[in-house]
């Protein structure tokens, strides 16, 4: 369920047809997809954290073997979708954010450098691989029962992500991975003190708290102590307020069984939404924005269900296999 939530959030935070605030005279939107962005991709480190630590539990397997499944899962789709899409931003690339020319530079670095990467997004994927290189050392902190360890190292990586300057440019986001890593870190330990279940039974007044926090620290979004303490509180409303039994959970657990092809192949209907109701069709902001979340949400289920019954070797484009 809290896949379903975090790609719910990420489908809307792409939904956005213009970011030129001139164009809107309620502006209060643009404040929603700053709070989105505050916190839901931390919720995915998070989440990744968490299950990590769960599954390799009473699981022994080579380190070659645990780093070419995450090969197959995240840089295969990676480089192949990446690929795929370049020659349609280049040819569309003066309805882009951010262009690139049809050249053999312009397509290394989508790759070398993620945040350059056709789909901007996908910045993620190598970015958690790198993290997954590094993830054994990290279950050896937390296994060694050592507090001094343990939580030494929690203290180590909150410093990396304060004090290291963060720079989009850097190859294969190395200094993201440094950045992101205390958020896996810190799902591994919640695994380890609650390996029942990732979601929590807090109480009203504790989700009004968190929420409280959040609002409070959202002046100092710019900040680097800002940022990390809105990306907790965030991450932390969200354990306690997506649980099974809640009204939404039919919903999220659909987009959650599907949330990896979404997050795959989402921005091939969303660009095409763009241009086809905002850029061509002129219907304005709303409009184009309900297109692109509907179509970015419901789109890559409709493709994944095609292929999962006619073309199973397809698994291996989406990570599957």
């Amino acid at each position: 369920m809290l896949f379903g939530f975090g790609m719910l959030l990420v489908v809307l935070g792409h939904s956005y047809p213009d970011f030129d605030l001139t164009v809107l005279s309620v502006q209060w939107i643009y404040t929603v997809h700053h709070i989105i962005y505050a916190f839901h991709m931390p919720l995915f480190f998070f989440i990744s954290g968490f299950l990590y630590f769960y599954t390799s539990r009473g699981r022994e397997e080579s380190y070659g073997v645990f780093l070419w499944k995450k090969f197959k899962r995240l840089l295969i789709p990676y480089f192949v979708i990446s690929t795929a899409a370049f020659p349609i931003k280049a040819a569309a690339s003066k309805h882009a954010l951010h262009p690139v020319a049809f050249t053999w530079h312009d397509y290394a670095a989508t790759l070398i450098f993620p945040w350059k990467n056709t789909i901007i997004f996908f910045w993620f994927l190598p970015t958690l691989f790198l993290i997954f290189c590094v993830s054994p050392l990290l279950r050896v902190a937390i296994r060694h029962r050592a507090p001094w360890l343990r939580y030494g190292v929690a203290v180590l990586l909150v410093g990396i992500n304060l004090t290291m300057p963060f720079k989009s440019e850097a190859v294969l986001n190395w200094q993201g991975v440094l950045h992101h890593l205390v958020y896996f870190y810190a799902g591994m330990l919640f695994c380890d003190a609650h390996s029942s279940s990732i979601c929590v039974n807090a109480r009203v007044w504790q989700v009004l708290l968190a929420v409280g926090l959040f609002a409070a620290c959202f002046p100092f979004s710019e900040q680097n102590f800002g940022r990390l303490a809105l990306a907790f509180t965030g991450i932390a409303i969200s354990l306690s307020i997506i649980k099974p039994g809640a009204p939404w959970h039919a919903m999220l657990l659909l987009i959650g069984t599907y949330s990896f092809d979404i997050y795959l192949l989402s921005w091939f209907p969303q660009i095409a939404s763009r241009i086809i109701f905002y850029d061509k069709l002129h219907l304005g902001f709303w409009i184009s924005f309900t297109a692109l979340f509907f179509f970015g949400l419901i789109a890559p289920i409709l493709i994944a269900r095609f292929f999962e019954k006619r073309w199973t070797k397809a698994g291996m484009v989406f990570g599957r296999a």
